[in-house]
């Protein structure tokens, strides 16, 4: 029954079902998109910077590769924004449907960009999904910024996955996700700080949003985050 079953298929399955809770606990979070995602990127880098600590790994990354990561964390940041600020905007339900247009954008960006063949059964599950958020659209078109930041998400989301399935053959996964997301936070703290969000109120959070933010970070980010690059 398990044949063909191993540690990698396991983990994956694992990894997905923790990522299940994101949504939730974006929706359990009541303070704003900027400061969701800007805490959740702060807080991850705390617990994944202790275990670079504990696991005395090396952090030296070719500057090269540094810019590329930098680019990368850059569209991260934006992903997260596109997809808590659907679910913001609308429901988990409608930024989920919505998410699943990954599937065909993965279809297409995958064989551009790694170079591989194109499986067309892909392509039409993908626009399969397409059809049925039209049809969600032309019945909940209250829902319409959900469902352009939840496909916006799936495209940002499909286009790092690929990215960093080519960066993990010369930067490890640690090192990937730890660049990255230390340029997502300075790329949103400069965004910030130009906009002048960055005052007393951004820091001003509820325990409501406080315990999301832990929980956020450090069961569905730090570790999933790592192990799925």
């Amino acid at each position: 029954m398990f044949k063909g079953i191993n540690k990698h298929h396991l983990l994956l399955h694992f990894i997905v079902f923790i990522w299940g809770f994101s949504p939730i606990l974006g929706r359990f979070i009541t303070c704003s998109t900027m400061q969701l995602v800007w805490f959740r990127i702060l807080i991850t880098l705390f617990l994944i910077t202790g275990y670079i600590i504990v696991s005395k790994q090396n952090i030296r990354v070719s500057p090269m590769n540094l810019i590329k990561l930098g680019l990368i964390g850059i569209i991260i940041a934006i992903h997260w924004l596109c997809f808590y600020g659907a679910i913001k905007v609308s429901n988990v339900s409608v930024t989920m449907a919505a998410f699943s247009t990954g599937t065909l954008f993965t279809a297409i960006t995958e064989p551009l960009i790694l170079k591989r063949k194109i499986i067309w059964y892909e392509i039409i599950i993908g626009l399969i999904i397409i059809g049925a958020i039209l049809m969600i659209f032309s019945v909940e078109n209250l829902y319409w910024q959900g469902i352009i930041l939840g496909v916006l998400a799936a495209l940002t989301s499909s286009v790092f996955s690929v990215f960093n399935a080519i960066m993990i053959k010369d930067v490890s996964s640690t090192m990937i996700s730890y660049v990255e997301l230390w340029f997502g936070l300075i790329g949103l703290s400069i965004y910030l700080a130009f906009t002048g969000s960055f005052n007393a109120s951004f820091f001003q959070l509820d325990s409501q949003s406080i315990i999301g933010l832990l929980l956020l970070a450090g069961i569905c980010t730090a570790f999933p985050f790592i192990a799925s690059v």
